[in-house]
C-alpha cells in the first residue's frame, strides 16, 4: 500500500471528476434541492454514499446541524445542498441509487420511516411511510434483481421489521427476533433472496433469510459484538457472504458463508467505541475501513491474507462511522467520514491514497 499523501481539491478534481457527463448529472441532481447549505453535520450521525453507475458521480447524504437531510455531490468539484425534512436525533440516513434515480431513507422525529426520492431529475418528499422505529436506530435498504426495494429497521418492540416496494409500498411488516438496544440491521439481496444481519439482545450476530418467498430465522451465528455497534455485510462474485463486526474487545471480526458458516474469526485492530465498519471488495480483495481507538482513519486489506491494521491518519468524529464506495470501472475507492469539526472529509484511492481532504 502506497504512503498516504495530501492532494489539493483542485488537483483531485482534475484527476477524477472533470468529465462533462458528470457535470450534467450534478446540475440535474441539485436543480430542485434547496440552495441553502449547512456545512456542519449533526453530532453522532454518519454519512451514506451512493454512486451513479452511468456517470460515476457520487453523492454523500448526511444529517446537518438542523437535523435535515443534506448532501454533497461531485462533478467538476463538490457542491452542497439541503433536501430538508427532519431526522430523529442520533440516527443516520441510508441511500440507494437505481440508474439515475436515488432514494434516501431515514427515521423522522415521530419514529416513522420517511424518504426523499430523486426521479426524473426532481426530488420528491419528504414522504412518510410509517411504522415505529426504536430510539437511536437507523434503517438500511436493499434492492433485488427486479429493482424492488426493501427497507429494514428495528421497530419499537426491538424486532426486525420492513417496508417493501414492488409497485407500491407495503408495510410495516414485522419479521421478528430481538435486537440489542441502540444497534441497527444491515442487509443484502442476492437475486430474489434477501438476508438481514443484526446484533441480538444477547450481543450475538444473528440473521433472517428470505428464500423462496419465506423468512427463515432468527438464526444465531454467535460471537460477541461491542455494545452500540452494528454489523456490515458484503457478498463477492461467488455469492459468498461476509459479515464484519466489532467484537466486545473492540477488534474487527467476521463470519463467512461459503457452503456453511465459519466463525467467529478475529482479524484484529482496535476500533473506536460506538463506531462501525465500512467494507468494499473487488475480485479477491476486500477492504475494511474504520476509526481506530485514537479516532484515526484505519484499514485492513485482504488479498491472500489480512494485511494491517494500516493507519492513514486524519481524525474521525467520535461516535460516527465512515461510508465507502468502490468504482467498478477503475477500482478506485472512496471513503467518506465526518471530522471532529463536523465537516465532511474523505480519503480516496486513485493509484495511490489521497487525503485527508475536507469537502
Amino acid at each position: 500500500m502506497s504512503a498516504a499523501t495530501h492532494v489539493s481539491p483542485l488537483r483531485r478534481d482534475r484527476v477524477i471528476w472533470a468529465v462533462i457527463s458528470a457535470l450534467i448529472a450534478v446540475v440535474a441532481l441539485g436543480a430542485t434541492a434547496s440552495a441553502a447549505t449547512a456545512s456542519g453535520a449533526a453530532e453522532g450521525t454518519s454519512p451514506a454514499v451512493v454512486q451513479d453507475a452511468s456517470t460515476g458521480v457520487q453523492t454523500v447524504y448526511y444529517v446537518n446541524e438542523k437535523q435535515e437531510i443534506a448532501y454533497w455531490t461531485n462533478g467538476a468539484g463538490w457542491q452542497q445542498s439541503v433536501l430538508g425534512g427532519t431526522v430523529a436525533k442520533g440516527t443516520s440516513p441510508t441511500a440507494i441509487a437505481i440508474g439515475a434515480n436515488q432514494y434516501v431513507y431515514y427515521v423522522n422525529p415521530s419514529g416513522e420511516i420517511a424518504t426523499w426520492a430523486l426521479s426524473a431529475g426532481k426530488w420528491v418528499g419528504p414522504t412518510t411511510l410509517g411504522g415505529k422505529a426504536a430510539s437511536g436506530t437507523s434503517p438500511t435498504v436493499t434492492r433485488d434483481s427486479n429493482n424492488y426495494q426493501s427497507i429494514y429497521y428495528v421497530n419499537s418492540e426491538h424486532e426486525i421489521a420492513s417496508w417493501v416496494y414492488t409497485v407500491k409500498w407495503e408495510g410495516p411488516n414485522t419479521i421478528g427476533g430481538k435486537v440489542a438496544e441502540g444497534t441497527s440491521p444491515t442487509a443484502m439481496a442476492i437475486g430474489s433472496n434477501q438476508y438481514v444481519y443484526y446484533v441480538n439482545s444477547s450481543g450475538e450476530i444473528a440473521t433472517w433469510a428470505l428464500s423462496v418467498g419465506k423468512w427463515v430465522g432468527p438464526t444465531t451465528l454467535g460471537g460477541k459484538a461491542a455494545s452500540g455497534t452494528s454489523p456490515t455485510v458484503i457478498h463477492d462474485s461467488n455469492n459468498y457472504q461476509y459479515v464484519y463486526y466489532v467484537t466486545s474487545e473492540h477488534a474487527v471480526a467476521s463470519w463467512i458463508f461459503t457452503v456453511k458458516w465459519a466463525g467467529p474469526n478475529t482479524i484484529g485492530g482496535n476500533v473506536a467505541k460506538n463506531s462501525n465498519l465500512a467494507v468494499t471488495w473487488t475480485g479477491p480483495y476486500q477492504y475494511i475501513y474504520y476509526a481506530n481507538s485514537s479516532g484515526e482513519f484505519t484499514n485492513w486489506t485482504f488479498s491472500t491474507q489480512w494485511i494491517g491494521p494500516t493507519t492513514f491518519g486524519g481524525k474521525v468524529w467520535a461516535n460516527t462511522s465512515p461510508s465507502a464506495v468502490l468504482n467498478p470501472s477503475n477500482n478506485y475507492q472512496y471513503i467518506y467520514y465526518l471530522n471532529p469539526s463536523g465537516e465532511m472529509s474523505d480519503w480516496f484511492w486513485a493509484g495511490e491514497w489521497y487525503g485527508p481532504n475536507t469537502l
